[in-house]
């Protein structure tokens, strides 16, 4: 890994644009998990040093390599894919939202791929914007205020309640003794 790397930063090889490509380049879905992650880890690391635009390669290439992870039937595989993707997205933006093949409407009818609600999650931290678990937590916690509130206010019912009996017995009293 260290040798590619050392490789994609030398003058002569970074103006060909060779090892670009040849790290994005599609696998068969039969590959050994290991060294899917493993291209991806080294794809993860050349970008990062050398930059998309040294490399060669374009978002949309990189992304689709990147699906194709995203795919696999290995966790580990997923989850650098995630990592990856994330990744791109702090530095191009919506960009990369847009070249992915799952939208956010379709996650949120689709609960059994956990990973792509952990990128769209991830997309929203990046942005600042609540996730959809912290919104569910903040309109859970504002429900419970609403019905403390509706408990408070029924208390001070019954307390007024109370109060008027009070004044009503008092004031049969006082009519009563002024009678008498």
């Amino acid at each position: 890994m260290e040798t590619i790397l050392i490789l994609g930063q030398h003058n002569r090889i970074k103006r060909l644009c060779l090892l670009g490509p040849l790290l994005i380049k599609p696998f068969k879905q039969n590959s050994s998990w290991r060294l899917v992650k493993n291209r991806v880890n080294v794809l993860a690391k050349f970008l990062s040093e050398v930059g998309l635009k040294e490399s060669g390669l374009s978002l949309r290439d990189v992304m689709e390599f990147v699906c194709q992870c995203l795919d696999h039937s290995s966790g580990a595989v997923r989850d650098n894919a995630v990592k990856l993707t994330l990744e791109l997205y702090k530095l191009h933006g919506a960009e990369v939202r847009d070249l992915l093949p799952v939208k956010r409407d379709s996650v949120a009818a689709n609960q059994k791929k956990t990973f792509w609600r952990t990128l769209f999650e991830g997309f929203d931290r990046i942005d600042g914007v609540p996730t959809l678990a912290e919104r569910e937590a903040a309109a859970l916690a504002a429900e419970e205020l609403k019905q403390e509130e509706v408990r408070n206010l029924k208390a001070q019912i019954e307390n007024l309640r109370e109060l008027a009996a009070r004044a009503e017995v008092a004031e049969n009293e006082g009519s009563n003794q002024l009678e008498g």
